[in-house]
Parts: structure tokens; sequence; C-alpha cells
């Protein structure tokens, strides 16, 4: 009689050896940092979300804390406004965003010398890293604010650290559909502190996707508040940089520009680089006088040497994923040095690019800065939140047609949105169901059980927002929306 063949384990116990058996290793959540941690290599992976357990560990380990946990009852409680918010509430968060607006700030380097240890840095830059964090978790506890997922890996903050040292001028780099979002002013203060000589420029990027009124209200908000701004386009300057033609397609293409407007030729060198195709779509946009107050990438290097009078000129750059940084680095350099992402965390290293030998451009890591959000919804719309990596489609969209005209949607993907039902308001905004529902059957997006596939439309229309195709933009404080 042969041998019985021994009995494979069950799922029960499979599962226990998995999670306590001697040979897992487990994996460690990049906020971590342990006492064995080698602090020679940079933990460079971004950190922006962490559940509540999650973040609790993280920041008693990173305090070195030690602890016990008793059997108590548990609750975790989550208050989130979703989709819409009613006027009482944003006057109520409004309020206690102002209120709290001190304690939205980024972490400070301590102060070090060169009798200073490399153990002792370390140590003193935790702990001004963990007393930030606290500050922010006086925010999160009140259940009327929404602060976006800041980053939480320290080494992601010690780049930025050393970007700013090492820069003459500081440069944030904004979207132009909501420049206050992406702005962080205690950042601006913080460059100051470490050298009141540094010289801060906000660079408002995608600017074309404004007019010269709305531009015109911004630089009026932004001179006013004692702020050096400057309106740029990296799309718009990329599309002068794909293509190099010879002289006699450049030539032609001189002779095209004068017949349609002899003024322009003076202007031609811009377009050095413009494809046929290209060069047809662009030329309305550079004789469009709404695109003149533009910088382009030579006016924009001039401007930047401009505020140092030193022969080598350091310009550092950081800003949020989707607002065009490594675009906008790519562009001064005339080819692709940094790697384009809408995920935080793609530059691991700040890189230094020398453009020429007067000037060197310092490209920081890519950042999420803590910045005050009305809900989850504000934030996917904005780009700071991945889309595809979104739970819930329905919020985000409802706000989408609160901001987007009916109209504007039926035109653009050619569908016909379900009308308001007899005894509602004829002039409500569309529902999120609405607009996806005509969306997804306008597409052929079918689930398998034979019904509009609602998400795989909303992550279609949601990019579109996000990349201009849907455009909306936010009004400078005391300026009117219907005015704006």
């Amino acid at each position: 009689m042969g041998r019985k063949k021994a009995k494979a384990p069950g799922l029960g116990q499979s599962l226990i050896n998995d999670r306590f058996g001697k040979k897992h290793t487990g994996h460690r959540h990049a906020a971590e940092l342990s006492a064995e941690h080698d602090a020679t290599q940079l933990n460079l992976q971004s950190v922006t979300e962490l559940s509540s357990l999650d973040d609790f560990l993280a920041t008693a380990q990173l305090a070195g804390t030690e602890f016990t946990a008793e059997r108590l009852n548990v609750h975790f409680v989550t208050n989130e406004t979703k989709g819409i918010i009613s006027e009482e509430q944003k006057e109520r968060i409004d309020a206690a965003q102002t209120e709290f607006q001190h304690l939205l700030g980024i972490p400070r380097r301590p102060p070090w010398t060169q009798e200073t240890t490399k153990e002792e840095l370390e140590k003193s830059e935790t702990e001004s890293f963990l007393s930030w964090r606290k500050k922010l978790a006086v925010i999160q506890d009140n259940d009327d604010l929404i602060i976006t997922p800041y980053e939480k890996n320290l080494d992601f903050w010690r780049q930025l650290w050393r970007v700013i040292e090492r820069s003459d001028v500081f440069v944030q780099i904004v979207d132009a559909r909501d420049p206050l979002l992406f702005r962080c002013i205690d950042m601006e203060t913080y460059v100051k502190e470490v050298d009141p000589s540094k010289q801060n420029v906000l660079l408002v990027n995608k600017a074309d996707l404004l007019s010269s009124q709305q531009r015109s209200a911004w630089r009026s908000y932004f001179e006013k508040a004692g702020v050096s701004v400057v309106f740029w386009s990296a799309v718009l300057e990329n599309e002068k940089l794909d293509d190099t033609y010879d002289c006699a397609q450049l030539e032609a293409f001189k002779h095209t520009v004068e017949k349609l407007n002899p003024a322009l030729a003076s202007m031609f060198v811009q377009l050095f680089a413009v494809g046929l195709d290209k060069f047809r779509t662009l030329v309305p946009k550079i004789m469009d006088p709404h695109y003149r107050d533009l910088y382009d990438r030579e006016k924009l290097i001039a401007f930047f040497k401009s505020l140092v009078d030193k022969p080598n000129k350091v310009v550092g750059m950081v800003g949020y994923p989707n607002v065009g940084k490594s675009s906008t680095v790519n562009t001064l350099m005339g080819v692709k040095k940094t790697a384009v992402s809408a995920t935080p965390g793609r530059t691991k290293h700040f890189q230094t690019l020398h453009i020429d030998n007067e000037l060197c451009l310092c490209d920081c890591p890519g950042l999420v800065f803590p910045s005050f959000v009305s809900n989850k919804a504000e934030m996917v719309l904005s780009g700071i939140l991945p889309i595809d990596q979104m739970r819930d489609h329905v919020a985000p969209v409802n706000l989408l047609g609160r901001r987007i005209p009916r109209k504007v949607v039926e035109v653009t993907y050619g569908v016909n949105i379900q009308k308001p039902k007899e005894g509602e308001d004829p002039n409500r905004s569309p529902t999120a169901s609405e607009i996806l529902s005509a969306h997804a059957l306008s597409r052929g997006f079918m689930t398998t059980h034979g019904q509009p596939d609602d998400s795989r439309s909303a992550r279609v229309i949601l990019k579109d927002y996000v990349n201009g195709k849907l455009l909306c933009s936010v009004a400078p404080p005391g300026v009117d929306d219907a005015e704006y």
C-alpha cells in the first residue's frame, strides 16, 4: 500500500505562515525610518498619503518612541465633505482656514555650523520634521479643515533645503487656473530666512489657458502683494522646439509670415524649430495680442539672469505634480533632461543643469506642500490626487458639473445630457450620473452587464479637465467670478 500523500495546509494556515513565518521579511513603508537605517542612503520614495494607523506608526518610529498596544474599542471616523458643499459650509470652512493658516507651513532645516557632526544634524533635522508634523496634526483634528496629502518623507524635504541653500533665485511653478492653491507662501518666507538676498519668483505656467484680461487680473493681484510674477506656457514654447527644419523650409515659412503680417517678420526668429502643421496652428497664437504678454524661452532666461549680479547664477525650481515643472526645465534646456510625470517623486534627486556659462538650473524633486482644500473632489480636479487611483468618481464629476456649463460639456463631447425633470430647477447643473451616462453611451463604454461604464467615462472626462480641455479657472481674491 502506497504512502499517503502529505496533506496541503489549508488557506487559514497558509495565511498564518505568510504573516508570521520566519522566512517572511515584510515590506517597509517609505516613510518609516528605523534605527538601523543607513543615513548615507537617501530614502527617496515619495509618500503623500497614509492611513490613520500607518501615520501613527510612522510618526512613532520617526520619534524613536516605543509603545505598547492595549485591546480597546477603537473607532476610525472619517469626516469628508463629498462633492458639492453648501454656502454655509463654505463660509465655515473659509473661517477655519483663516484661523489655522499660520500653522500651514513647511519644515525648517535647523541651524548648523561646520562643527556640527553628521549625527547631530540628522537628529536635529528629524526632531524639526516631527515638530512640523505635530503642528499639521492640529489642523487635521478640525473637522472643517482638509489639507492636501503633503510629502511625509523627510529625505525629500532635505533635498528642498539644499536646493534653497544653493539657489540665488528660487522659482515656484504654479498652475494658472488656480495659482493660490499651488503657491506656498511660507516657502517664500523660508527662502528669505535662509538669505535675505535670495530672490523669490512665481512662475505661472499654462498661462495660455487664460485670457489676457484674466492674466491682467492675476498680475495686479500679485503686484499689490509684492510678488515677482511671470506668465509663461511650457507647452506653447515646447511646440517651437519639437522639430528642426533646413534653411530653405525656414525661408518659406518666413515668406508666409510676411504675407500674413509684415510686422511679424522680426518675430520669425521665435519660429526656428516649428513644423509646417504646428506652424499653421502656432502663428495665430503669436499674432494674437492676447499672447504677447507671455514670456518666451529667451525672455525668461534673460529675466532670471537680470535678477542676480554675479557671474554664475543658480535658479532653483520646485512645484506640485501636474503644474509643468519638468516641462519647463526641459523647455529652458532646449532638450529633454527630466522625466515628465503626474506622480510625485518622479524626480528622485535635485539636478543641476547648465543652460549656459552664466545660468544653472537646480531642479528640486517634485514636492506636495500642505495646502487647504474644500474636499477631496477638489484635489482630484486640481490634479493633486492621481485620477487613475481615485476610489470615488462621483464627487469629482459632480463638482465638475458645477464648474463647467452643461452646454460646454455637450458641445465638447457631442452628447445630449438628460434635462432636469419636471418640478426640478431647469437651470440646475447636471449630475455626475447624467454626465457619465451620456458620455459612456456615446462612446460605447459598457460594463459586462450591459450598463454604461461610468468609471471609465469619469477617468476620460476628469483627465480632460486636468489637461485643460474642459477649462475652468479661479478668480483672484476680491474679483467677482462673473466679471472674471
